[in-house]
């Protein structure tokens, strides 16, 4: 009880130094909105703020275009030496801009409260995963920096609690166009970086994100919906745990726009490289990626001519925590692969099997499939209610040429479709048994069982 009663008068003095600090960030934004100029925070300085930083110009009937520029002496690497703004709440952005038109964001560290799920994210599912603390709402997700995140009206899910007033005037469509943030770092928050999560406003167009950095998060960079044209990520890294780095379809209008990624450094903790479905909106090209180690590259669709291109990807080998991605991509096709490598680091003989018709995978490392068509290049077991005893599953059947180490695949007993993967661990008379299980097999049940044909080259 002393304790408490030393520590209490404390409290008050903390809670106002936090105020104090967003007093003055948004001071300083409000005074440079007003006169198109410029906030510079202090150099090396750590901002702690209880409120969400709003850069927005309301004339009492409706927001106006907003431009300035703020700027820190960060840079895409927070090596603890950078202007940081630490957020205490966790259900609304750190920072946005509403119908900012060429902002310039420069030098600054976004961190918040957001803390990941104890080990690697690699085999769960992406609604399952996350800090349920923190707010991962569909048009308002607790974001390191929103760009539009009002509109006219409350959306489905009620818009951030802390920030309801804000949701007004008429509902029109325009929203940020030409923004630049560069030097940045957005960690510790359910998603880095979204566009436009409202569900409603659109532009968030033309906008540029240079040399950043993605910390500890759910999702990296977010985009909400088709009219988002031209927006640029040059150079981005990703060392810590973040579920999947680029994610489309998900939130806000869960609509794919316009997107160019070119650099990409992942190394470490992150489970998927994207999620999208572009269908008849509008191409996403990447090129120039750099994937120590990953789950898979994820779910990606295209009817409109989506590329990944000069990409050197290395999918996890599995250990005793996940084991094998059901696929190294996925999502049904229409994406075109170009001067690639995509590989299980140092097993060349496992096929990285990619189901669907991707143009670019013909070459020997991919097996292709959509219900598995190139069925022929594989060696079939008969059909087998399979248990999974221990993290190992037994498979019944004499083949001449099996042994530990190669990698097998499981099919629907029915149609024959492919579902998941494994790798043979042991081999005796008559049986040999599969570990490191890829999701859609690790509970057992009916399958096919096949490997890959010894002449399969």
């Amino acid at each position: 009880m002393k304790l408490f009663l030393i520590l209490l008068p404390f409290l008050p003095v903390f809670a106002k130094a936090q105020n104090a600090d967003w007093r003055e960030i948004q001071g300083k934004i409000d005074e440079a909105i007003k006169n198109g100029g410029s906030v510079q925070l202090t150099p090396n300085r750590i901002y702690t703020i209880d409120k969400p930083l709003i850069a927005a110009e309301w004339n009492g009937s409706e927001y106006q275009q907003v431009y300035f520029r703020m700027e820190g002496n960060g840079s895409m690497w927070d090596n603890g030496k950078s202007t940081t703004i630490v957020a205490t709440f966790k259900d609304a952005p750190i920072f946005s801009i509403q119908k900012g038109k060429g902002c310039v964001i420069k030098g600054i560290t976004f961190k918040g409260v957001y803390r990941a799920p104890d080990g690697l994210p690699h085999g769960k599912p992406f609604e399952a995963y996350g800090d349920p603390t923190c707010r991962d709402s569909r048009y308002s997700p607790y974001a390191a920096v929103c760009i539009d995140p009002f509109s006219g009206q409350l959306p489905p899910d009620g818009g951030y609690p802390s920030l309801k007033g804000w949701y007004r005037g008429s509902q029109t469509r325009g929203g940020s166009t030409g923004l630049r943030f560069e030097d940045c770092t957005f960690s510790n928050t359910t998603i880095g970086f979204i566009t436009s999560p409202n569900g409603y406003t659109q532009n968030a167009e033309i906008i540029t994100l240079q040399n950043i950095r993605i910390g500890e998060c759910k999702a990296g960079i977010v985009g909400c919906q088709a009219q988002e044209k031209m927006n640029r990520v040059l150079n981005i890294g990703a060392w810590e745990k973040c579920h999947t780095l680029f994610v489309w379809n998900k939130y806000g209008a869960q609509e794919s726009g316009n997107w160019i990624v070119d650099g990409v450094n992942i190394a470490g903790s992150v489970a998927n490289i994207l999620h999208r479905i572009s269908h008849g909106w509008f191409p996403l090209y990447m090129s120039n990626v750099f994937a120590e180690r990953v789950a898979s590259i994820g779910i990606w669709e295209s009817l409109v001519g989506d590329q990944l291109k000069n990409a050197s990807i290395n999918l996890y080998l599995p250990d005793q925590q996940f084991g094998l991605a059901d696929f190294a991509l996925s999502g049904g096709g229409g994406v075109e692969i170009i001067a690639s490598m995509i590989r299980y680091y140092g097993h060349d003989d496992w096929p990285v099997l990619v189901p669907g018709s991707y143009k670019g995978v013909e070459e020997p490392r991919f097996t292709t499939g959509n219900g598995l068509k190139s069925l022929q290049n594989f060696n079939m077991f008969r059909e087998q209610q399979l248990v999974v005893k221990e993290g190992r599953m037994a498979v019944r059947g004499n083949d001449p040429g099996m042994k530990p180490g190669q990698m097998v695949t499981f099919f629907h007993y029915a149609n024959w479709d492919y579902l998941g993967q494994g790798i043979v661990s042991e081999v005796g008379k008559g049986v040999f048994y599969v570990t490191s299980l890829s999701p859609a097999v690790r509970n057992g049940g009916r399958f096919g069982v096949g490997r890959k044909k010894a002449n399969d080259q």
